[in-house]
């Protein structure tokens, strides 16, 4: 398997080395939370916990993720640990058919689902619990803000579109807590997939405590 370096090209590998050389957050930052997180109008997201904190608690440990041998996936899980600059990851290779986690990640290709403004056949990334291509199960967000359920992060139509390293870190970027999309994270359309204020919404939400309120 590959490491980041292959993917030193990449909005998201530039863009996380200019986080980490100058750690600047936008002066809008919890706004954009409050947005993309808090209180989205258009992810899965948007379903739990509106105005309050959404994330993975890691005070037990890392995040458990299947990564199906892909680099891209391995890749981004490393990158996403330097940046965030502790063990938010714990990378197993693969996942076997009769193994379902009782929580984390797991890494599915050639399955992304789309819907009516992008078709099945040419989405190339979505996040969605196991036994929906689409959906989140109804106790993914406990009521302290928590991600207690595994997610699936599809990567690759089922037609054979492929996606790039920085549209791999953007799904990451989905199964961490990020919701809506905003600059910096795929908005407006045609722009990069991630680039420098999603890594500092992601370092940012990841100081808050999963629960919280977001300000008004």
């Amino acid at each position: 398997m590959g490491g980041v370096s292959d993917f030193r090209t990449s909005v998201a590998f530039r863009s996380a080395e200019r986080w980490l050389n100058e750690k600047r957050f936008p002066d809008d930052i919890d706004a954009i939370l409050s947005r993309s997180n808090g209180s989205p109008n258009q992810s899965n997201l948007r379903d739990f916990l509106p105005g309050r904190v959404k994330r993975w608690a890691l005070d037990e440990g890392p995040i458990p993720v299947f990564l199906a041998n892909d680099a891209r996936a391995g890749a981004a899980v490393a990158l996403i640990n330097k940046v965030l600059e502790r063990s938010v990851f714990y990378a197993v290779p693969g996942l076997g058919r009769a193994v379902a986690p009782r929580a984390g990640l797991v890494v599915s290709l050639g399955t992304a689902a789309g819907s009516s403004k992008r078709p099945h056949e040419i989405c190339i990334g979505n996040v969605s619990g196991l036994t929906d291509e689409t959906g989140w199960d109804e106790d993914t967000v406990d009521e302290q803000g928590h991600f207690q359920r595994p997610l699936c992060v599809r990567i690759d139509s089922s037609a054979g579109h492929q996606a790039t390293f920085d549209q791999v870190v953007h799904e990451f970027g989905h199964a961490l807590g990020l919701g809506d999309h905003f600059p910096g994270f795929a908005e407006p359309d045609g722009a990069p997939a991630v680039d420098y204020a999603f890594w500092a919404a992601l370092v940012r939400l990841y100081q808050l405590s999963p629960g919280d309120e977001y300000a008004a």
